[in-house]
């Protein structure tokens, strides 16, 4: 879901990224008109040079601009408005990173964090280390900074288990109180 702060917190993370070419690709894939217009108002305040519209709206830009589309910092908003899945979202950013011929397209949402400042830089290290290596992922911490394996499947039992598992971590946080 859409937060004006997660965003802000999210682009600036990548924006200090060292020791890798980068330009932002941002998908606003909701139907919510006023969404779009937050997101388009949040980024303009961040970065006033930020390419907005639609695919088709930005691929005119690139035939107007042919010198500017190609360079890096630059930051793009495609606006798609219609109802779609979040992976239908993933493939209109990944078109756009294959018209501006990126060596690489990094799929992530507004709930990530990237405080290492060398984050993408290590991940393309990993990525461009070996011709037949077609994707590349580091390590991700899930609640509690336990290592998140995507991979894993969970067990029945811990399917099962997961409410108490929670509520567990939860109570242990509170002061016990004794009543007399």
């Amino acid at each position: 879901m859409y937060s004006e702060k997660k965003l802000q917190i999210f682009v600036e993370q990548l924006a200090r990224q060292v020791g890798v070419r980068l330009s932002i690709l941002l998908v606003g894939n909701t139907p919510q008109p006023s969404s779009l217009q937050a997101i388009r108002s949040c980024l303009a305040d961040w970065r006033s040079d930020t390419i907005c519209g639609t695919a088709e709206e930005i691929y005119a830009w690139f035939s107007e601009n042919p010198e500017r589309f190609r360079t890096t910092g630059c930051v793009y908003l495609i606006e798609n408005n219609e109802i779609r899945v979040y992976s239908a979202g993933n493939n209109i950013g990944i078109r756009l990173a294959d018209t501006l011929n990126a060596d690489a397209a990094m799929i992530a949402n507004l709930d990530m964090r990237i405080n290492n400042l060398h984050y993408i830089a290590a991940l393309a290290k990993a990525l461009f280390a070996n011709d037949k290596c077609l994707i590349a992922a580091l390590r991700i911490l899930g609640h509690f900074g336990k290592n998140h394996n995507l991979l894993r499947e969970p067990t029945l039992w811990k399917e099962l288990s997961w409410p108490r598992f929670y509520l567990s971590k939860i109570f242990k946080r509170l002061v016990p109180i004794s009543f007399y």
